[in-house]
């Protein structure tokens, strides 16, 4: 999505950001699924926290509008004068 909406450095350095960010969850996840799990005796908890950080990042890109489709552009039509 970066590319939809930056410059190719730009979306370069967001592309690295982002995963930075997804090897970040990749360490804490399982640490909060075994918090979760040591605090309420069940890995429920844990799943319903990462069900709702995947609903809040959906959320936020839906919020944002990122990646909806430009709407095309209205046909040339000659007029009387050209």
């Amino acid at each position: 999505m970066p590319s939809l909406f930056l410059t190719e450095v730009a979306a370069a350095g967001s592309i690295g950001l982002i995963n930075s960010v997804g090897n970040l969850g990749g360490l804490l996840g399982p640490w909060v699924m075994g918090s979760a799990e040591a605090l309420t005796a069940s890995f429920e908890g844990g799943v319903y926290f990462l069900a709702a950080c995947i609903a809040l990042s959906a959320c936020t890109v839906l919020r944002l509008g990122l990646g909806r489709a430009q709407p095309p552009a209205a046909p040339w039509v000659p007029t009387k004068s050209e």
